[in-house]
């Protein structure tokens, strides 16, 4: 190698430093994930960022990194479209799925962000009582005249 640099293989990697790596990084990769989920439809970038935001999500909770793990959750369920009327694409049903999977496999480092994944299947099982024609809780609460 160059002179003066030194040189850490992927052996030698450990927490002390992906941590720091990591808290460096996490912004500008994030960017660059919503930028592609917002702008592309090819199945295999959507599948890496989707699989880089679940694996950022895993670091940031590993290390306890909660607005980091926040941002991430917060990031994917913006892209389910769950809580927008537009029309759903093969890339938010992925989002709602990788959403459900970092649930399920992470659920216990997801702390305040459970917050934000309840809301998102809250909203796809309106949706789903919606598609099946009966009636939501708010059609069973809404004021009556009179």
């Amino acid at each position: 190698g160059r002179q003066g640099i030194e040189y850490i293989s992927m052996a030698e990697l450990r927490d002390e430093h992906v941590k720091p790596m990591f808290e460096v990084t996490w912004g500008p990769i994030l960017g660059v994930y919503s930028y592609l989920l917002d702008t592309q439809d090819d199945a295999v970038i959507i599948g890496l960022c989707l699989e880089g935001l679940q694996d950022s999500v895993r670091i940031a909770a590993m290390f306890g990194i909660s607005v980091v793990r926040d941002a991430m959750i917060n990031t994917l369920a913006k892209f389910t479209t769950l809580d927008t009327v537009r029309e759903m694409r093969p890339k938010n049903i992925e989002c709602i799925s990788v959403l459900i999977s970092i649930a399920l496999s992470d659920g216990d480092y997801l702390g305040d962000a459970w917050a934000t994944v309840l809301g998102c299947i809250s909203q796809l099982a309106r949706l789903h009582l919606l598609s099946s024609g009966l009636q939501t809780d708010d059609a069973f609460f809404a004021e009556e005249g009179g």
